[in-house]
């Protein structure tokens, strides 16, 4: 497994890490937990948004090269 593969994995696990966080949070009533992991699951969400706009740009951009 290369390095570019590895970035990717790591906000995957990471997201549905913070998803089971949450929910656990949610249902054991643990407002403080269930707080930071809506955090955590929102910068995730953030920075797969970014990567993927990010990506989509230089796609356009190899596009106009060619």
């Amino acid at each position: 497994m290369d390095n570019s593969m590895l970035s990717p994995l790591a906000t995957i696990v990471t997201l549905i890490v913070a998803i089971i966080m949450l929910i656990m949070a949610l249902v054991g009533h643990h407002s403080v937990l269930a707080f930071f992991a809506l955090i955590l699951v929102l910068l995730q969400l953030f920075k797969v948004y970014v990567n993927y706009k990010k990506n989509f740009t230089h796609e356009d951009d190899r596009d106009h090269i060619e």
